[in-house]
């Protein structure tokens, strides 16, 4: 074991702060050393945060937001079918998950796939765009129903549809019927496979 006095010789040192607490003994080191307890806990968490200082140069922690995977999950339905009401955000979400094989730890990715959903196309900020869509008047039924799928819960209303388009908008390529099969139309949108995709 390093000896407490390698971790606090006059100024709190980084590295030791970030051992200590990574081996979860910060509490017990804070309240063994009448030194350390000069040290506010905000200054232990910026220096466990910021991690070590190359010499010479200046660091600038700037907070960075990160939406999570049910957020941005969620959002897509906000983005693609808020205006379609519960059914047409459950149909959307169906598609993410028969996408992700039924795993929803890939449901994120499979959202934020290139050119897939269209409303993340030129939406650089995520979290801007998590944020707006937590204004939508239906967010709370769309964590509802991110939180179905999460536990394995959500029924698929679209008989394992991994495509959808708005056909009053659009009639995409692959929509032929030489390739499309068409499952189901709910609201605004068809749903469907298309038979040369093996996802």
């Amino acid at each position: 074991m390093i000896p407490f006095k390698q971790f606090y010789t006059g100024n709190v040192q980084t590295e030791g702060l970030r051992q200590l607490a990574s081996a979860g003994l910060l509490a017990g080191a804070l309240a063994l050393s009448p030194r350390a307890h000069a040290v506010s806990n905000d200054q232990v968490n910026r220096s466990v945060a910021a991690g070590p200082i190359a010499r010479g140069t200046t660091s600038t922690t700037n907070a960075v937001t990160v939406p999570s995977s049910a957020d941005i999950i969620a959002a897509t339905l906000i983005g693609e079918a808020g205006g379609e009401g519960v059914t047409g955000m459950h149909a959307v979400l169906n598609v993410i998950m028969n996408r992700s094989r039924g795993n929803f730890n890939l449901a994120r990715s499979v959202c934020l796939k290139r050119k897939q959903f269209s409303m993340w196309n030129d939406a650089p900020d995520r979290a801007k765009v998590v944020s707006s869509a937590k204004k939508h008047p239906r967010w709370a039924e769309a964590v509802a129903l991110v939180n179905q799928a999460r536990t394995g819960t959500l029924g698929d209303i679209t008989s394992g549809s991994k495509f959808y388009y708005a056909h009053k908008k659009v009639t995409p390529s692959w929509s032929n019927p030489k390739v499309f099969e068409r499952k189901t139309v709910i609201g605004n949108h068809t749903f469907g496979k298309v038979k040369t995709d093996h996802r």
